[in-house]
């Protein structure tokens, strides 16, 4: 079959809004590929089924720091046709929906785009622009800061919540900051920033982490440990991959094959001593949550559990994939749904949503984001109850 070229006409207005959504559509999926190739995780998720799997699963979880905590921020990112607003935890809608692109709110502000707009701007939980909507491009506030674009062709560089820039625009590539420190590349090295933009780690590493309880993961000669902030090594390269610190301890993969470590090797966990706690005996294994891990021990690609700190498979490996836990819940797959246990193992919502590419699953504030198949996605509470869902 022979290929159709369609010509479109459109006003200039809308021409521009076009190139904006564009822009910033591919600004997420750069980011969204550096980042993957920065944790070295594979590339596509992959449960027991030897499917895909939803993001922040098991499988994608190699390399990567624990995740950011749960946040208080009290409003809900809905999408009602084609436009984007807010709901509380109550499922009333606070804010409209009225943006066209819109993100989930982080440390009280979050970012949007309206067709029409010079560029993207910060709204309060009121819908009230803090920051103007003037930049090309920005990504979600962490320790006070948001990396941006202010102009088109620029680098990347950090705003405040006024929306002054205080570290300039001058960086090819940079991460959100945590505990102090943001990571940068240069070239193909990795080092660390401070508030002020000053490089105080040095690139030197082929690949790094985010700092979590005082320590970041460093890559040397395909040799995994850890740092200091002063950039000294506290935990000499020796494994073959490595997540950062959770709650006293990270996790660490031995042996494996190709991109995936999980062909062959095993994975265990040590201390901030590099010590190990756990000795690597399991095939998969995740950074812990609330005291517990998702494990296996059976194949890569077996059944998932929940393993606690002395390595005791407290939740059988029952489940096709498993994620962390979060207000005392965690989202797991069975034959194709997704549901949500607790921390006895019980099922305390069916599985019954599709499965869907979300990193949003986990509750938070009592709700947590769902699938509901059509490219619609709504909120439940904890008892599964449906709190909000869009109007056919």
């Amino acid at each position: 079959m022979g290929h159709v070229l369609l010509v479109l006409t459109v006003p200039r207005d809308q021409e521009n809004a076009m190139k904006k959504v564009f822009s910033f559509i591919v600004i997420v999926a750069v980011s969204v590929v550096v980042i993957g190739i920065f944790s070295k995780a594979p590339p596509n998720p992959v449960t027991t089924d030897g499917s895909k799997a939803p993001l922040n699963s098991v499988a994608a979880d190699a390399g990567k720091a624990p995740p950011n905590p749960v946040t208080t921020d009290p409003l809900f990112r809905i999408k009602q046709g084609d436009m984007w607003g807010y709901i509380d935890n109550t499922g009333t809608v606070v804010i409209q929906p009225q943006y066209d692109i819109a993100s989930d709110f982080s440390e009280g502000v979050a970012r949007v785009w309206e067709s029409g707009r010079a560029g993207v701007g910060y709204i309060d939980k009121n819908g009230k622009y803090v920051i103007k909507p003037r930049l090309e491009f920005g990504l979600d506030f962490s320790e006070g800061l948001a990396r941006v674009i202010e102009e088109v062709d620029d680098k990347w560089g950090y705003i405040d919540k006024s929306g002054e820039c205080v570290i300039e625009c001058k960086f090819g590539n940079v991460f959100e900051f945590s505990e102090g420190l943001a990571l940068l590349v240069l070239g193909e090295k990795y080092g660390f920033i401070d508030t002020n933009g000053v490089v105080v780690i040095e690139a030197q590493f082929d690949s790094a982490g985010e700092f979590s309880e005082g320590l970041a993961p460093v890559e040397i000669e395909d040799k995994w440990g850890f740092i200091d902030k002063d950039g000294h090594m506290a935990i000499e390269p020796r494994f073959d991959h490595a997540n950062g610190f959770s709650e006293g301890l990270a996790c660490v993969f031995i042996g494996g094959k190709g991109e995936s470590i999980y062909i062959g090797g095993k994975s265990g966990y040590i201390n901030k001593l590099g010590e190990y706690v756990l000795e690597p005996q399991f095939k998969r294994a995740k950074s812990f949550s609330e005291g517990l891990a998702v494990a296996n021990t059976s194949t890569h690609r077996g059944k998932v559990g929940y393993i606690n700190t002395k390595g005791d498979m407290i939740i059988a490996e029952q489940f096709d994939g498993a994620w962390d836990f979060s207000e005392g819940l965690a989202l797991v797959e069975i034959d194709k749904k997704m549901g949500y246990i607790d921390k006895a193992g019980n099922i305390v919502v069916e599985a019954q949503f599709p499965r869907a590419y979300s990193d949003k699953w986990e509750f938070r504030n009592g709700l947590a984001r769902v699938y509901l198949g059509r490219d619609k996605y709504g909120y439940i509470d904890k008892s599964g109850e449906i709190v909000w869902k869009p109007e056919d």
